[in-house]
């Protein structure tokens, strides 16, 4: 029979706000940053400073607080052509691309 375990590792997530949501009106990501890999870099700059600005408020308003930590998931991918990351090795994605296939180790490398 299924049963719940011990409650552990409390936190608390504070989310923060988009940086295209002003409040009164929500735009896209596109229309704030463009479109491309720059467009990308900046927003992940921009969220990251928000990130931080938003610690340092909970650090200084907040009493009980033993640490404050940014988390973000990022996926794996290939740096070749994007995909996600299917291997467990960090070399070889299982010929995702032609460059990922070129640079695969040899069965040598591998034994």
């Amino acid at each position: 029979m299924k049963a719940k375990g011990r409650k552990e590792e409390f936190r608390v997530v504070v989310y923060p706000r988009s940086l295209t949501d002003y409040g009164y009106v929500r735009v896209s990501r596109g229309f704030v940053y463009g479109h491309g890999e720059e467009a990308q870099r900046r927003w992940e700059r921009d969220m990251q400073e928000r990130c931080e600005e938003i610690a340092s408020q909970i650090r200084r308003h907040a009493d009980n607080v033993a640490s404050v930590q940014i988390e973000y998931d990022q996926e794996d991918v290939c740096s070749y052509c994007g995909s996600k990351w299917t291997e467990d090795s960090d070399t070889y994605n299982g010929g995702c691309c032609a460059q990922d296939e070129e640079h695969a180790p040899s069965e040598t490398e591998t034994a």
